[in-house]
């Protein structure tokens, strides 16, 4: 898989190059919303050369604004994006066109994490419950625009809570997250990795209350 993502890239760029390219084809510039364990295939294939074997260099920058990786490649500051296929449509809403090249990661990569305390007392089982446990909950997510950020806005709807009524959103960058549990400005935090596990060693949180790789399954997460 890690060498489809290079071959993808080489074709994207044999494309623009017929065109008007806006890069040589020798040096890219991709954005990621932020760094994190879910995204190991492409840090891989830089790894391991095969960007390298198709006469590549990448460089990765990381842009944590919801609208900024989209933004980025429309005005070509950066050639392509990591994110989920949704920024197609954010896109095609400017009037402009981006397309889904490769597949990086198929399954959610977030979870949501209790502040010590604010753990549900018996794990939800049904939707009615989670509903209930959820509501009147200051949550902390990705910024507004990002693939965090809609998933936590799927799922709160899907529950049947109103996000401006039932839920407060506090809605910053991935590490701020952590910082507003701390702080006691929110009392749950959609995160991944390595965040998860670095809240768990330092006792912020404890386990996932709430594992939504699981419960959503398999889905373009991440393009």
């Amino acid at each position: 898989m890690h060498r489809s993502l290079a071959a993808a890239l080489v074709a994207v760029a044999a494309l623009l190059s017929t065109a008007r390219p806006l890069f040589a084809l020798d040096q890219v510039v991709v954005t990621e919303p932020n760094h994190v364990v879910g995204y190991l295939p492409l840090y891989l294939t830089q790894r391991r050369g095969y960007f390298d074997d198709e006469n590549i260099a990448v460089k990765w920058t990381t842009i944590e604004n919801g609208s900024g990786p989209t933004n980025a490649v429309l005005t070509g500051q950066a050639f392509a994006m990591l994110g989920g296929p949704e920024h197609n449509a954010y896109a095609k809403i400017k009037g402009a066109e981006l397309r889904a090249v490769a597949g990086v990661l198929t399954r959610s990569s977030v979870y949501v994490m209790a502040a010590k305390g604010q753990e549900p007392a018996t794990r939800p089982k049904t939707d009615a419950e989670w509903t209930a446990y959820f509501k009147g909950k200051s949550i902390g997510t990705g910024a507004y625009g990002s693939t965090p950020n809609s998933v936590t806005r799927y799922l709160l709807t899907r529950l049947g809570l109103d996000l401006t009524r039932d839920v407060q959103l506090v809605e910053v960058p991935s590490a701020a997250i952590v910082a507003s549990i701390k702080a006691g400005r929110v009392q749950l935090g959609v995160v991944n990795e390595p965040l998860v596990t670095q809240g768990i060693r330092s006792g912020i949180w404890g386990e996932p209350v709430y594992n939504v790789p699981a419960e959503l399954g398999p889905y373009a997460w991440a393009t």
